[in-house]
């Protein structure tokens, strides 16, 4: 059925249409914890959905792995031994080779230090003449091959002034062209970035060796899961690349680096001929569905030599650990123990792809506004249009929203949030809707009472007619109403009469029982109003009234339908004369056959035609006529109801007394 509204009723819920899409954009741009989490879930939902044709071929992992530590020993292992698969690796013509491992302390196994050591602890002093002065320091042992190759060490920023490794920033850092806005101060790019206060070093003899350092940090959202990594950070005012960004620069041979900045932040970096999108505080999204192209192999196959296919010749080598046992891996969108050399690894696959994934800042600006301006549309049409068929343009708008966000995201890799538009669209037709049936609810209750009131004045006014040809009739129809409710309300919770009498079964009864003499209309007067006794032929006219009422409401019925209160009313005129024996009218009904309706208005109607005066008789006491019912009780009536109605004889005597 289509809802009519009044102009102010429509503008009402256009209002709160506006309303709830103002909330949304307060809460889109306060970014809560909550919905924070939940959009990146969708994101990495969307980023499991990536195919992806081809790997670069270039990142390959010389993993220190289980079989690597069981054939060499647990790591860390002595530095000369590291030395020497760096050597292999550069034999076998690695392009570059980034070394995923801080060493900040020396090396405890060198014979040097081992000999101070024996000396101090035991007294006993160690010869080692004729040994390779190279060989009596791992430290320098490993700073040699560093030294003489295309080597990358890694080292790790840190944030708060209090940590204990805190070295100062590092030195000589690359060069930085910045490519700002004209409206923007020289250098002001760097305030976007995240700031560190110090880094943590590999030894002197080492950091100072390797031709190439990078930081291996890595900023996992507030759900603690890793989706970004910074490429660029800022300490004491000086930019440095991440390592994987290092190694990419050590590969190409690139001595600098453009960072290119906007008023809302970083926008990206180029490294030489290599554009590589960031977001606004220098942090690239890492697409780790690509990480079944990431090749490895174990170190211990190195160390002997055993290569397949091309070997290492002019591959991009990253030297590390994938052993979860070495605790250096992150919880990431596909797993939650991803390895950080791998995490290195893919950031250098997804550049030299260029494929990037993306969240720039129009998409974050698309997404608000298309959440504000759909949803006001959304709001305009559920104010003026039938909730069809603005549940149907919600619906096809939240899906949009998804199979928009989607498409975009397969065919150019740039995450435009479905989550927050379909959110607001169904936010507002919820609300927009209930209001729009809390209105209309409230019209309907108003036409029920006004229905109720009608059908309550119409049943007076059958009464009222009841009453010209009857006067005691009329008193009477009001008393056993009351009567009639007050013994059904006792019987509500009865084992017998529970499933009968629930739900608005009373009231029905209550508003049905004036009605219960309505055939004395079809009564002559000669007999209703006879002072005298009836004889047998006038008798069984009256007790025709009961068949007549039934006709009436039945006639009533076919031109208005079926519905309960008449259901109510025609078995209430119809059986109110049935006795619990059997021997009553008009069809000598017994027991349980006789409808619950007809056995409670058989006991008031008797009830009170014994108090009341009639043209025949004169009125009986109240205490005589509860002694007559009782003697009726199962045979005249249902024992049960008599016995209810013989408990609330105060009550009854009461009501009696008050009229």
């Amino acid at each position: 059925m289509r809802l009519r509204f009044t102009p102010r009723n429509r503008f009402a819920v256009f209002l709160v249409g506006v309303m709830a899409t103002a909330v949304f954009a307060v809460v889109f741009l306060a970014q809560p914890f909550f919905l924070i989490t939940l959009d990146n879930k969708v994101y990495d939902s969307f980023l499991r959905s990536l195919n992806h044709d081809h790997g670069t071929g270039h990142p390959l992992i010389v993993d220190i792995d289980v079989e690597a530590m069981t054939e060499y020993g647990q790591w860390p292992w002595p530095r000369y031994r590291l030395a020497m698969l760096l050597d292999r690796i550069e034999e076998a013509g690695a392009l570059v080779v980034g070394i995923d491992f801080m060493f900040t302390e020396p090396d405890r196994t060198s014979l040097t230090l081992l000999a101070e050591q024996m000396r101090r602890e035991l007294g006993v002093d160690l010869s080692y003449s004729g040994v390779d002065e190279s060989e009596l320091d791992n430290d320098a042992a490993l700073a040699g091959t560093l030294s003489q190759g295309p080597y990358v060490l890694g080292y790790k920023f840190v944030f708060r002034d209090n940590h204990e490794l805190h070295q100062g920033c590092p030195q000589n850092g690359p060069p930085i062209v910045w490519r700002q806005d004209q409206t923007m101060v020289d250098g002001q790019g760097l305030g976007f970035m995240h700031q560190a206060v110090g880094a943590e070093l590999s030894i002197d003899v080492l950091s100072q060796a390797a031709p190439g350092k990078g930081f291996i940090n890595a900023t996992p959202d507030a759900d603690g899961v890793v989706r970004r990594v910074p490429l660029v950070l800022a300490c004491e005012g000086q930019v440095y690349p991440s390592f994987a960004l290092s190694v990419l620069m050590q590969a190409q041979n690139v001595p600098w680096l453009a960072v290119s900045a906007t008023p809302g932040g970083l926008d990206h970096v180029q490294a030489g001929e290599l554009r590589i999108p960031v977001d606004a505080m220098g942090n690239i999204l890492v697409d780790f569905h690509a990480s079944e192209y990431i090749e490895q192999i174990s170190a211990a196959r190195v160390m002997k030599g055993e290569f397949e296919g091309g070997g290492l010749a002019g591959r991009i080598v990253l030297v590390g650990s994938t052993s979860p046992d070495l605790k250096d891996i992150y919880a990431t969108p596909v797993d939650a123990t991803f390895p950080a050399v791998k995490v290195h690894g893919l950031i250098l696959d997804n550049i030299l792809r260029g494929e990037f994934v993306s969240r720039p800042h129009w998409a974050r600006d698309l997404v608000f506004w298309l959440m504000v301006l759909g949803g006001l549309g959304l709001s305009f049409m559920l104010a003026w249009f039938r909730a069809l068929w603005s549940g149907l343009i919600t619906l096809v708008a939240t899906g949009g929203a998804w199979v928009g966000g989607i498409w975009i995201f397969t065919t150019d890799r740039v995450f435009v949030s479905p989550l927050w538009p379909s959110m607001a669209f169904i936010a507002v037709f919820l609300l927009c809707i209930s209001l729009k049936y809390w209105v209309e609810e409230r019209k309907n209750r108003y036409h029920t009472r006004e229905l109720v009131h009608t059908q309550g004045a119409t049943i007076e006014a059958l009464a009222a007619v009841i009453e010209t040809r009857d006067h005691e009739t009329g008193e009477h129809i009001k008393r056993t109403q009351h009567y009639v409710r007050l013994l059904a309300e006792r019987l509500r919770n009865h084992p017998r009469f529970k499933r009968l009498l629930k739900g608005g079964a009373i009231d029905l009864l209550t508003q049905a029982a004036p009605l219960h003499d309505i055939g004395k209309i079809g009564v002559p007067d000669r007999i209703l109003q006879k002072p005298g006794k009836l004889t047998p032929e006038e008798f069984d006219e009256m007790k025709r009234h009961a068949e007549y009422g039934y006709n009436i409401l039945l006639a009533a019925e076919e031109k208005l339908g079926s519905n309960p209160f008449l259901d109510t009313a025609k078995r209430v005129a119809y059986t109110h004369h049935e006795r619990w024996d059997g021997t009553g009218y008009p069809r000598g009904l017994a027991g349980e056959d006789i409808p619950v309706e007809g056995r409670l208005m058989a006991i008031v109607d008797v009830y009170d035609a014994l108090i009341s005066v009639r043209v025949y008789k004169p009125p009986m006491t109240h205490a005589r006529a509860m002694e007559i019912i009782t003697q009726g009780l199962g045979s005249h009536f249902d024992p049960d109801v008599a016995r209810a109605f013989i408990e609330l004889n105060e009550v009854i005597a009461d009501i009696e007394n008050e009229d």
